[in-house]
């Protein structure tokens, strides 16, 4: 009996110790994983800081650049030089400025006529011109073009070659469609009739700003928009044409709308109206940027994509976003801009 009793004691013994251990080890592995969670907030916030700092630089510079060249806007001027900003602690941020209005605002096409008998407006004859470019034609184009204005509008009416919730339905990931304004590029992959392939051609000519204008910065271009260009002129110059215009660039002064249309109806005479009509959809100031932010920390780098909207009435930059990773044809994560 005693050595029962004895043997039952060593049993609860070896219990509370088996139960202390694990208790134990438990603590030890919340302490580990509370450590790890704190040290990667003091990251987030330490990062959040300096993306920060190079947000209140680019704001402060770039108000004053808008406000020094009310109808100029170019990357020569300061606001479009990368800045360097190196701390104490081995700590740096790498930021610079793009001009987020060098493309095709893809909101526009709101304005696709719903009968397919009426006249397109200049701005969607662009679009069209621009997939044609990138190797959309015919029957395709029609279709990616009503099916975005059916994504835009408010209702559930498809046009003659658009789609409407009834069709995303049916695809192989089922999604309503957004009857609102793109906030991101990248949504242009569900539409109906688009391609990996195409949309990989078109996604570096294109926006998604938070209005539906077309007004894009002929000072900001560059080769890379030749296909855009050759668009914008209704494809009476083709882009290999346009890269040329761009490599004479220097020679051939052309600050504004008026003096590229005035010295391309001098180089390819025959076609004014096209370029006249290509005068109303560029402008030479920006009211849009993006902000790419760099930040090395620990041993590691983190990018920052901040979205800036610049207030003509009253002459400030506002910060509309900001978002984890480097920015890709305004694709990614869906951002809004706030007014």
């Amino acid at each position: 009996m005693k050595r029962q009793q004895q043997g039952m004691a060593l049993l609860v013994v070896l219990l509370i110790l088996a139960i202390m251990a694990a208790l134990a080890t438990e603590m030890t592995l919340r302490f580990q994983v509370n450590l790890k969670r704190t040290g990667y907030t003091a990251s987030r916030l330490a990062q959040n800081e300096l993306v920060g700092i190079a947000e209140q630089q680019a704001v402060r510079i770039l108000q004053q650049d808008l406000k020094d060249n009310a109808k100029y806007t170019s990357p020569e001027q300061y606001w479009a030089q990368p800045q360097d900003i190196a701390l104490s602690d081995d700590r740096s941020v790498h930021w610079h400025l793009e001009d987020a209005q060098n493309c095709f605002n893809l909101n526009v096409l709101s304005a696709v006529p719903v009968d397919s008998m009426d006249d397109e407006p200049y701005s969607v004859k662009t679009f069209r011109a621009l997939l044609h470019n990138s190797g959309a034609d015919g029957a395709r184009a029609d279709t990616i073009i009503d099916s975005i204005a059916d994504f835009i509008d408010s209702d559930d009416i498809p046009r003659r070659a658009g789609a409407e919730s009834e069709y995303y339905h049916t695809q192989e990931i089922p999604h309503d469609n957004a009857n609102t304004l793109f906030v991101s590029v990248s949504e242009l992959k569900s539409i109906q009739g688009m391609t990996p392939a195409l949309y990989h051609r078109l996604a570096p000519n294109l926006c998604a700003l938070p209005n539906t204008e077309l007004q894009i910065n002929v000072s900001t271009l560059t080769v890379r928009h030749a296909s855009l260009l050759a668009a914008i002129f209704n494809n009476v110059i083709s882009a290999k044409e346009v890269e040329t215009l761009f490599a004479n660039r220097m020679s051939q002064t052309w600050q504004n709308p008026v003096q590229l249309a005035g010295y391309l109806e001098k180089t390819f005479p025959g076609h004014d109206q096209d370029f006249a009509a290509a005068k109303s959809i560029l402008t030479t100031f920006s009211h849009f940027f993006r902000l790419e932010t760099n930040i090395q920390q620990d041993d590691g780098r983190q990018y920052f994509t901040s979205q800036l909207e610049y207030d003509e009435k009253e002459k400030k930059v506002l910060i509309v976003t900001r978002s984890v990773g480097v920015y890709e044809h305004m694709k990614g994560s869906r951002y809004k801009w706030n007014r």
